[in-house]
C-alpha cells in the first residue's frame, strides 16, 4: 500500500492533478489575503522513503508563495512507534500534534505580523 500511494507521486498524470488542487488552493489564500503555512507530514512509517514524495509538494507550494514547515528532517531517525497512532493506524499521535502545533505557533509568532491589516503585504 505504501509504496503504490508513494508512486502515485512520479505518476505524471496524478501528480499534474494533486498538483492543481494545491495551487488552487494556494491561488486561494492569494485571493482572500491569507498567508499560507503549509505543514509537510512524511508518512510515518516511512519518513525517507517519503522524502521525494514531500519534497515535491514541499517545492510546489513554496513556489506558490507557502510558507513550508517541512517534518521530514525532524521525524527521520524517529522510530515509527514513537510517532503514530498504533501500528494500524498511521496518523500522528497526540505527543507529534502537539509539538507540530507547538512548531506552527513558533512559526507564526515569528512569521507573522497579526495586527497587519493584510498579513500577505507585510511579508513584500
Amino acid at each position: 500500500y505504501r509504496d503504490m500511494m508513494l508512486s502515485y507521486y512520479e505518476n505524471p498524470e496524478v501528480w499534474e492533478t494533486h498538483a492543481a488542487e494545491l495551487t488552487a488552493i494556494a491561488d486561494h489564500a492569494k485571493r482572500i489575503p491569507a498567508k499560507l503555512v503549509v505543514i509537510i507530514i512524511p508518512n510515518l512509517f516511512a519518513v525517507e522513503e517519503s522524502r521525494t514524495a514531500t519534497g515535491k509538494v514541499a517545492r510546489l507550494m513554496e513556489d506558490n508563495g507557502a510558507d513550508v514547515i517541512d517534518l521530514t528532517p525532524l521525524l527521520v531517525d524517529r522510530p515509527p512507534r514513537s510517532m503514530v497512532v498504533n501500528a494500524l493506524n498511521g496518523h500522528a499521535n497526540e505527543a507529534l500534534n502537539h509539538e507540530m502545533a507547538a512548531l506552527l505557533y513558533e512559526h507564526i509568532q515569528s512569521h507573522v505580523d497579526l495586527n497587519a491589516s493584510d498579513p500577505v503585504a507585510q511579508e513584500q
